[in-house]
């Protein structure tokens, strides 16, 4: 059963209140006033405390407040004949668990009241027992991530050294089997980037369209090397094959894990916003924002730098191309943020 402490300065109400809880097999402690029952308490513990309100030396209230300090987990019951209702509210505030009126007629209420409230009690410990192990094992858990991002971070390093070193070799692999746009790649990713962030992109998504740009052209390793430097018109079956290195990227890009959707970019980068592009004849917003910017950035580029079809332009016709093809060719949006970075390095 449970150990009891009884604090009470009426000898009889103490000794017959000491008797019935022997009787229902609880241990039982004694105390004749709050100071004493607090010491009792201190030095032996109990279960629960059954303490009187108004007593000499220490009231029910002082035993209240000084037990609660102790052991907030402990039960505690005012047994009290002449507290008020207030009273009995300022006890329970203070840590009481309950409060009972002297004379007691039927002590099995007493003892109804100590089961129950050991049965709470337990629950409540238990209840603490689960969410110190509950809190023991996120600890663990960090602990044991912490543990694990360490000894991985040196494998995750050479991991991203490793595809910066591939995706640096597919774009100059590109550039080898078409000399005349040696280092458009890279122009077209910085030009990207530049625009990318002039609209607000988040790191994440810049590196994303750096590395899109940088691959653009990358399915143009399936073209044959005569079309690509033709000097003259292409024809329609030429072309068709041309158009299709965004199809053939996707397909060498599609299962290298980026961070991002660099395969999708590159498939859809030659779609125009007014839906006349190829491959799928997207139009508006149904283009990848990145894929919408890499289009601005690859035709300036291209227009901008010698073909073996055309001579270049100067740079101030090609911002005047890409302004004048905002909303049917390009996104508005893109051009927009194009023509202030532009402004900007002028």
């Amino acid at each position: 059963m449970a150990k009891v402490l009884c604090i009470d300065d009426e000898p009889l109400i103490r000794i017959t209140t000491c008797d019935y809880l022997l009787d229902i097999g609880h241990e039982v402690l004694e105390a004749a006033n709050g100071e004493q029952g607090v010491m009792m308490f201190r030095e032996h513990g109990a279960d629960v405390v059954i303490t009187d309100l108004r007593m000499p030396d220490g009231d029910g209230f002082y035993v209240v407040e000084q037990v609660a300090k102790v052991s907030p987990e402990t039960p505690m019951i005012i047994l009290s004949g002449t507290g008020t209702v207030s009273e009995a509210m300022k006890s329970i505030r203070m840590g009481a668990w309950d409060y009972l009126t002297k004379p007691v007629g039927n002590f099995d209420l007493l003892g109804d009241a100590i089961d129950r409230l050991l049965n709470t009690a337990r629950k409540r410990a238990a209840a603490r027992r689960y969410q110190s192990e509950l809190e023991r094992r996120n600890r663990d858990m960090e602990t044991e991530i912490e543990c694990w991002a360490k000894s991985h971070a040196q494998t995750v390093h050479r991991l991203e050294l490793a595809l910066h070193t591939s995706i640096d070799s597919l774009s100059q692999t590109v550039e080898e089997k078409d000399p005349y746009t040696a280092g458009h790649n890279k122009r077209v990713a910085k030009i990207a980037t530049d625009i990318g962030r002039a609209m607000g992109l988040g790191e994440d998504r810049l590196s994303t369209l750096f590395i899109a740009g940088l691959l653009h052209d990358i399915g143009k390793i399936r073209v044959p090397e005569t079309i690509l430097n033709k000097p003259g018109a292409l024809t329609p079956e030429e072309f068709e094959q041309i158009k299709s290195h965004v199809t053939a990227g996707h397909r060498i890009l599609e299962h290298i894990p980026f961070d991002g959707p660099v395969a999708r970019i590159v498939l859809q980068h030659h779609e125009r916003y007014d839906g006349s592009g190829y491959p799928f004849g997207l139009a508006g917003e149904d283009i990848l924002l990145e894929a919408r910017i890499i289009a601005v950035a690859d035709v300036y580029e291209a227009l901008s730098s010698e073909r073996p079809y055309r001579a270049r332009l100067n740079p101030a016709d090609a911002v005047t191309y890409v302004r004048d093809h905002s909303d049917r060719h390009f996104c508005p949006s893109c051009v927009e943020a194009f023509l202030a970075r532009v402004s900007e390095e002028r």
